[in-house]
């Protein structure tokens, strides 16, 4: 049923008015699943923008659907469809979901608290309250809930009506990830009762000050995305919404006793260095709906425990959220390995139902941990753009941190002078009653100057009980880890062999790269073939250039050759290797320096133009493989060949193709008949890509089943078809060789997925992630170093159950190229992980 049709004409602008709606109070469970009365759907709103369906998901990502209101003694529960998962929409940038809320009077507010361009002006009863849910998907940096309330002159954030304290990831309790959003607010904090009137808008938007209500609820004629026609996607005029729904707060019979919700250690104060003091005597206790102020004032009716003796010496019932309950402790608590637990008894809801002393219902409990911050700047200061007496703080997603003022507090100090600035922050988390685990999601960043963020996306840590009562994060500015850096000059002498294309005199080359003095902006540095060092012979067509980068450069270089626009060759005015990657090479800051310098400058060898990624010559490479554990192990009627992704190999032409046959006759390269060591010689051709998967093949069986193929780099430079390439000889269904790296056939598995291992591994350049859920949820896939360190984070995202897959490049959050060397990747869902290992080579 349809009760307010969303498909309004454009000319339908006009404030209609609209009945009064009443319904069927409850009390709703949050938790993401629909279980509204049908009677208590406002409207229902689906199918009416532009871009309601995207093939084949069938998903809504601009659309929002039913709307639905109700109420019990305490809350006004708020619910609406709209489609976390985004399908072929991904990347549409930042959204947010609005909802206004009027108590049927004539003040309120004309702007929205975000400044996008949605307006009230038109309206006889503006918001006198806004909620606003910027859900962590794709296209949100950050991710938050807050309540604002309208002073009269400003919007204010007054998140703490609502849970007793400021905004933040989860702010408000709403549940946004499951398709269906909910939230609670209670009664009191919009001053409202029984028989009172509100009036409701709810509307999808954007980040960004251009932005108005894509869709919107009740005042469809206005919203910016219409079915079938089209989307404005942004607006330089405000966007004034013309209606909202009417509610009338309907009376309910409440026999249901409040419990626990939460306790929490709050009022962790600041001493004059801006740092944390990491003691507190406060606690917040918040129940689930709203006490009264008679008995939640006793003293004597909470009980604290844990790892130390207190005694609670004073209770005061919130003066704005009713359901909080502040305490005070006689003496000082701080981070302890162990739970702190609150005891509640005799405490009353508003109606007089006492709470249920049961040991669990009344029971909050909490932890505390310090997280202490680490944060290096040494390149920074190596580079001269730092100095010693700079300041940092640390800002972040939960209390006691912020994202909103920087330097207000965790102010970061080098108290030992090692150039390593450190705050210790406590965090205080609520226990799960379901997994018995206090757990929380921190983003975070560091800031410098109370002015530069570092950069890169938000540093992200899952705080758990499960790691003691306090964890050091060592971190690194801007990710720039000191060991990925040299720490001295190195000259390079780039060459490039311009052979192939026989340049002229007046063709010009210049190179490029990404780590200065070196740039990808047109010309570059010239490059030379006139025998003045450091050319080594002029008029051979090996173009020479060299360039001094300084101490503290990035240790892997990424460069390219750029052709003049006099130039003759086939790149003329543009870059080699179109469709390619680009050249790396690694700054051995351990053998090499300057010239003149004891090590001497790195030279680079002459490999072709246009050959970044693929060789410059053709190679033929002598694949062995020793059969003798074979099963039964072959003869001259089987066939024992070589597959692989590189022709002339490959994967899909069964039977495997005439050039991969192998034999062990004695015969071409290999070495002697009847030694089971299987042999041919493959010849790839010039351009061909320069890491080669392979795998042997016996009669119509692949070895190593469930593991990784080998692989190989052609070797263009030491090897030719007159200089085969000789790879190690390889066993028969043994397919590791890296004893330090063990591989197992079987994925990792958990109750919520499936973690296969990448392939390939070892990886170069890049390899596949691929992974099986078995249930919906949000899921994160992070790459880390040997250490432990975060150095990626290659999804974090709704995703639905079945088989999904992840490309990683080898770079890490800033896009750099990261170093050889053993990776760990970790899928996670909520509390749930696997991982497995992956190896790196350049």
């Amino acid at each position: 049923m349809r009760l307010l049709r969303p498909l309004l004409l454009a000319s339908c602008l006009l404030v209609a008015a609209v009945p009064a709606f009443a319904a069927v109070p409850q009390t709703i469970t949050v938790d993401g699943v629909n279980d509204f009365d049908p009677s208590n759907l406002i409207s229902d709103d689906l199918y009416d923008t532009a871009r309601y369906y995207c093939s084949p998901d069938s998903v809504f990502p601009l659309d929002i659907g039913r709307a639905y209101l109700t109420n019990d003694n305490n809350y006004v529960y708020f619910g609406f469809d709209w489609p976390h998962k985004w399908g072929c929409y991904d990347n549409n940038p930042g959204p947010n979901l609005g909802i206004a809320i009027d108590v049927n009077t004539a003040a309120g507010g004309t702007t929205d608290p975000f400044n996008r361009k949605i307006g009230w002006t038109d309206l006889a009863n503006r918001p006198d309250f806004v909620i606003y849910d910027v859900p962590s998907v794709p296209g949100n940096t950050y991710h938050y809930q807050i309540l604002y309330k309208w002073t009269g002159a400003a919007w204010a954030d007054s998140t703490r009506l609502v849970t007793g304290s400021g905004a933040g990831p989860n702010a408000l309790g709403m549940v946004d990830t499951s398709g269906f959003v909910e939230v609670k607010i209670p009664l009191s904090a919009f001053g409202v009762s029984a028989g009172s009137q509100i009036n409701v808008e709810w509307w999808y938007t954007q980040d960004g000050l251009s932005k108005g209500p894509l869709d919107a609820v009740m005042s469809d004629g206005v919203q910016m995305s219409l079915f079938p026609s089209h989307t404005t996607w942004d607006t330089a005029n405000v966007v004034q919404m013309t209606t909202m729904a009417p509610y009338v707060i309907q009376a309910y019979s409440d026999t249901v006793p409040p419990t626990v919700s939460q306790a929490v250690a709050t009022g962790f104060t600041l001493d004059a260095n801006k740092q944390f003091v990491l003691t507190t005597n406060k606690i917040d206790v918040t129940f689930s709906e709203p006490v009264s102020q008679t008995t939640a004032n006793v003293a004597n009716n909470y009980t604290f425990s844990g790892p130390v003796s207190r005694t609670v010496i004073l209770a005061s019932r919130d003066a704005s959220a009713t359901n909080v309950v502040h305490l005070l402790l006689n003496s000082a608590i701080s981070a302890n390995a162990s739970f702190y637990d609150i005891t509640v008894k005799n405490v009353t809801d508003l109606i007089g139902n006492p709470i249920v002393q049961n040991g669990t219902t009344n029971v909050g409990s909490f932890f505390v941990q310090n997280l202490v911050f680490n944060v290096d700047p040494g390149v920074s200061l190596c580079r001269g753009t730092f100095t010693a007496a700079d300041t940092f703080s640390v800002e972040g997603s939960l209390a006691p941190l912020t994202f909103e003022t920087l330097c207000d507090n965790a102010m970061m100090y080098d108290v030992d002078a090692n150039l390593v600035w450190d705050a210790t922050v406590p965090f205080a988390m609520p226990k799960n009653g379901v997994t018995g685990k206090a757990e929380a999601d921190l983003e975070y960043k560091y800031v410098h100057q109370c002015r530069d963020y570092d950069g890169g996306a938000n540093r992200t840590y899952h705080l758990s009980s499960d790691n003691g009562g306090s964890v050091t994060l060592v971190d690194y500015w801007n990710r720039e880890d000191p060991a990925n850096y040299t720490d001295h000059p190195i000259d390079v002498v780039f060459q490039v062999n311009a052979a192939l294309f026989s340049p002229g005199p007046a063709d010009t080359l210049y190179l490029q790269g990404n780590e200065p003095p070196l740039t990808f902006t047109p010309a570059g540095l010239a490059m030379k073939d006139d025998g003045v060092s450091p050319d080594l012979a002029a008029g051979d067509q090996i173009y020479t250039a060299q360039a001094r980068f300084p101490k503290c450069t990035y240790n892997t270089i990424e460069w390219k050759v750029f052709a003049g626009v006099t130039s003759s060759l086939p790149i003329a005015n543009d870059f080699e290797c179109f469709k390619q990657g680009n050249r790396s090479a690694w700054l051995n800051d351990a053998a090499f320096d300057t010239v003149g310098g004891t090590l001497g400058p790195l030279w680079l060898p002459p490999r072709g133009i246009n050959r970044c990624t693929v060789t410059d010559k053709a190679i033929t490479v002598v694949f062995r493989v020793h059969m003798g554990y074979a099963d039964p192990p072959p003869t001259s009627a089987d066939t024992v060949a070589v597959m692989g992704d590189v022709k002339p190999l490959s994967f899909e032409t069964l039977p495997p193709v005439t050039p991969a046959w192998m034999n062990d006759s004695g015969t071409g390269y290999d070495e002697a008949a009847g030694d089971d060591r299987w042999t041919v010689g493959v010849t790839f051709p010039d351009s061909s890509q320069t890491y080669v998967h392979y795998k042997f093949w016996y009669n119509s069986l692949y070895e190593c089943f469930g593991m990784d193929n080998r692989w190989l780099a052609l070797d263009d430079l030491n090897h030719s078809t007159s200089v085969p390439q000789w790879p190690e000889i390889g066993l028969w269904d043994y397919c590791s060789s890296l004893a330090d790296v063990p591989e197992t056939p079987v994925a990792a598995g958990a109750d919520f997925a499936v973690l296969r291992q990448s392939f390939p591994n070892p990886m170069s350049p890049r390899t596949t992630i691929r992974f099986d859920l078995r249930r919906a949820g949000e899921v994160k896939l992070v790459v880390y170093d040997i250490t432990g360190r975060r150095v990626n984070t290659l999804m974090d995202r709704m995703l639905q159950p079945g088989p999904h897959e992840v490309q990683w490049d080898g770079r890490d959050a800033d896009g750099r190229l990261l170093r050889s060397g053993v990776y760990l990747y970790e899928l996670s869902m909520g509390g749930e992980r696997l991982s497995r290992r992956i190896v790196l080579t350049r």
